[in-house]
């Protein structure tokens, strides 16, 4: 066994050894002995009969040349699901600036509060920074698409519930701080999900196209939705253009029941789980990235470039 093994890893230049002396003499007796063993041990070798099979079947005798792949513009495009998550991604965060716009509007309308003003913004980033990590790791232990469905939930309700305040007219402060929380909230729990679900989408050979896409969809929602809340607000009403805006939601959280995709789909072929985050491992992960000069320079030019505020709240002296 072990001499077929030495003979069929020779089979490219089996007169490699005798490339040297040439064939004369002694040197060529060894060099007819050691060729017949390569013939006869090729021959019983499964390799030998599968090169044999193929010299007997018709075809060209040399494989054209590889061609090298081309690169696809918006690759991910190609995949239909991807497409429609692309569009529902968006339409849901369109419909988050929609909320904004509306409720941001009417809060300052009631109540004329620069220090509720100021409350929407901060409840709505604050969780981001104080939750991230754990709702990351929630997202990572379970089901992508229960993780955005609650969120996309939560979206719907907050937007149903500041419908019905506006409409009956009995908002209050307290009620506004509670759905400005939840729907800060919301966004947290939306975001790690709607990373990890690209990946089964896509798979891995798509997968930088699909970032940037799902990254490029997001912010035209973003682009998008002030203009489209405030034409809603003037056709409809607030009231009617809120519970409008909570039917966004819908294309995304219906589409999610009828895809096999988890976010987990590499570790659930291998057959692992993931493992409890620990805050130890939420530390030595920032510390990591602290060390790596391109996500530092980009957390840095990204908060330096970020507005102060992060939103526009109409101010008191409108």
């Amino acid at each position: 066994m072990q001499t077929k093994r030495f003979f069929v890893t020779l089979d490219l230049n089996p007169l490699f050894f005798f490339h040297r002396q040439g064939a004369c003499g002694v040197e060529a007796r060894w060099q007819r002995r050691f060729l017949d063993s390569y013939e006869d041990a090729k021959s019983k070798s499964p390799l030998g009969a599968l090169r044999e099979t193929k010299k007997d079947s018709p075809g060209p005798t040399a494989s054209a040349p590889t061609q090298p792949s081309k690169r696809v513009a918006f690759a991910a495009l190609h995949h239909r699901n991807f497409r429609i998550y692309f569009v529902a991604t968006m339409l849901s965060m369109m419909a988050d600036n929609i909320e904004h716009v509306i409720s941001y509007w009417l809060l300052f309308q009631r109540f004329k509060s620069p220090v509720l003003g100021g409350f929407a913004v901060i409840s709505h980033w604050t969780p981001f920074l104080l939750f991230s990590v754990y709702f990351g790791a929630l997202a990572d232990r379970h089901d992508a698409r229960k993780v955005i469905q609650a969120a996309q939930i939560m979206y719907m309700g907050v937007s149903l519930i500041w419908g019905v305040f506006f409409l009956t007219d009995t908002l209050q402060v307290w009620h506004a701080c509670v759905l400005l929380v939840v729907h800060g909230m919301a966004g947290v729990l939306w975001s790690p999900g709607s990373q990890m679900l690209i990946h089964d989408i896509v798979g891995a050979e798509h997968l930088q196209s699909a970032v940037r896409l799902n990254a490029t969809g997001r912010q035209l929602g973003i682009l998008l939705g002030p203009a489209v809340g405030g034409g809603v607000m003037l056709l409809f009403g607030p009231p009617t253009g809120l519970f409008i805006n909570a039917a966004l939601y819908l294309p995304l959280t219906m589409w999610l029941l009828a895809v096999p995709y988890t976010g987990h789909g590499e570790r659930q072929a291998a057959g692992s789980r993931a493992s409890g985050l620990r805050l130890r491992d939420a530390l030595e992960v920032m510390r990591e990235a602290s060390t790596n000069r391109t996500i530092l320079s980009m957390v840095l030019l990204g908060g330096r470039d970020f507005p102060p505020g992060g939103q526009c709240v109409p101010s008191s002296d409108a």
